[in-house]
């Protein structure tokens, strides 16, 4: 089976950006990235500056409910407004698609993340206990009612 172009080249920058993006580096494969791109259900956002993509943000929508799959923002542009720029595009998107409510989960240990989205009216409503592997941890459940 041949990938397009274009979607390797998406996949291959959206896994250095992640790479850049988390502690423990991209959370997702190269493979992962190219397959999210198969589902008619999913819809990704960018940030360029002169033609370099900078920031992505990942959606999977299913009638009135999405889900974050994946935000990442190069490491050079972190806490400058983009990953919050990202979030508002995506739910201005969702908003139009009649989407009710947005879900997410993060490592229970990501305090930025939980923060980030904390001030973004996230609320916790649940946990998945040993949800991430390597290393093992839980995951914490957010949802904004849009």
């Amino acid at each position: 089976m041949s990938v397009d172009k274009e979607i390797l080249t998406l996949a291959t920058c959206f896994f250095e950006i992640s790479q850049e993006s988390f502690d423990s580096k991209s959370p997702w494969t190269i493979e992962q990235f190219i397959s999210f791109f198969e589902s008619p259900f999913n819809h990704y956002f960018i940030v360029k500056e002169e033609e370099e993509i900078i920031g992505f943000l990942l959606l999977n929508v299913v009638f009135e409910a999405a889900e974050i799959e994946l935000i990442g923002v190069r490491k050079s542009y972190l806490r400058t407004g983009l990953g919050g720029k990202l979030l508002k595009d995506g739910i201005s998107f969702l908003k139009e698609k009649e989407v009710e409510t947005l879900f997410l989960e993060v490592r229970a240990s990501n305090e930025k993340a939980r923060a980030f989205y904390e001030k973004h009216h996230f609320l916790d409503i649940g946990v998945r206990k040993n949800y991430y592997k390597a290393p093992i941890e839980d995951a914490i459940l957010l949802q904004l009612k849009i």
